[in-house]
């Protein structure tokens, strides 16, 4: 039975829940009547609060359903200041308010963006007016870029992250989240990474997805996977992420078949336009502080598999780990990875590692 949906006038107020008063009076939408709040609330669940007895104090204040065990004998919260001191952080990769403000009113600083975009479009530019470029291109595109690659800034300085020789627990959509990647890790794996996040939805600050991007303490080589299907989106997004977030490597997701993603140009669908993701992947190389990793599939269907050219340019461009799916879009996850091509596809990748899916 589908359950019935609380009004925000009938929620207490966060503030009010913790112990404190409402800065936003007449703003805010929530209830702020703790004792009807506490007369209809339904009973404990827990004898024992855990995040009180690990934190000294408990984030949902008089909401827990085991808040009788950090309320005292007047039914005010208690707070274990021994344990509250050490300020213990398990999670990381939280936006904060002002990022928030920032992003939705358009004004966070994107200079390292600008100065990418800038140098894409000259590029773009320069090879329209070019007649020698005419025909020469790997795969003729709208954007006019050249197949060349050219780092024409000077890339920073990356943090190194050693993947040789590791194992990796694959992003998996609806499945890899926080809670199962920290069961991994108990389990031995060395490699984790968020589940697929939509750069669009980033940029706009949207909760849902930067929850995505939620970091444990426990994920030591940690990275997140980011899916787009323009420059401005992507190459943004990898320098918000890049500023803003405890991350070890941004993987760009190349290998998404679903049909809405594709058709928009986004995941799998960026093998539409090879020369426009070499440039956008150069960008975001250049404009993040960490390893940029990319995940791809063969190609497109079987016929016409792109992998091995791919993963050559991506090693020019400065990629330092390619995951490849051993299927094309066409056949999504059916049938068997073709190994044998990605024994191929591991043998042209000259300096850039491989791990095969």
């Amino acid at each position: 039975m589908a359950q019935t949906r609380v009004p925000e006038s009938e929620k207490l107020c966060q503030a009010v829940a913790l112990g404190n008063e409402c800065e936003k009076i007449g703003e805010c939408k929530n209830s702020h009547d703790l004792l009807k709040f506490l007369e209809s609330k339904p009973p404990d669940i827990l004898e024992e609060c855990p995040l009180y007895n690990i934190y000294g104090k408990c984030p949902h204040g008089y909401k827990c359903r085991a808040s009788k065990s950090h309320t005292d004998g007047e039914g005010k919260l208690k707070i274990n200041d021994e344990l509250a001191s050490k300020d213990i952080v398990t999670q990381f990769n939280f936006i904060s308010i002002d990022t928030r403000k920032a992003l939705r009113s358009k004004t966070y600083d994107f200079s390292k963006t600008i100065e990418q975009k800038k140098i894409f479009e000259d590029r773009k530019n320069n090879a329209s007016k070019d007649p020698a470029s005419n025909g020469t291109s790997e795969q003729p595109t709208v954007d006019g870029t050249t197949s060349l690659v050219e780092k024409e800034s000077k890339p920073i300085k990356k943090k190194a992250v050693d993947f040789k020789g590791k194992t990796y627990l694959a992003p998996l959509t609806t499945v890899g989240n926080m809670p199962f990647r920290r069961i991994c890790k108990e389990f031995g794996v060395d490699i984790t990474c968020s589940e697929m996040a939509m750069a669009s939805n980033i940029l706009q600050g949207t909760n849902s997805e930067w929850a995505l991007l939620r970091r444990h303490a426990s994920e030591d080589i940690f990275g997140v996977q980011i899916c787009g299907n323009n420059f401005d989106q992507l190459v943004s997004t990898s320098e918000l992420i890049s500023k803003e977030c405890n991350v070890d490597f941004i993987d760009l997701n190349v290998g998404c078949p679903i049909d809405l993603v594709y058709e928009k140009g986004s995941g799998s669908g960026m093998f539409k336009s090879l020369n426009k993701m070499y440039g956008i992947v150069n960008a975001m190389n250049n404009v993040a502080e960490c390893p940029i990793t990319v995940k791809y599939r063969t190609g497109i269907n079987n016929k016409h598999p792109l992998a091995v050219k791919v993963t050559q340019r991506l090693d020019e461009i400065g990629v330092q780990l390619g995951i490849v799916h051993g299927r094309s879009r066409l056949q999504r996850y059916s049938k068997l990875a073709d190994w044998s091509y990605i024994k191929e596809v591991k043998e042209s990748a000259g300096s850039m590692q491989i791990f095969g899916i």
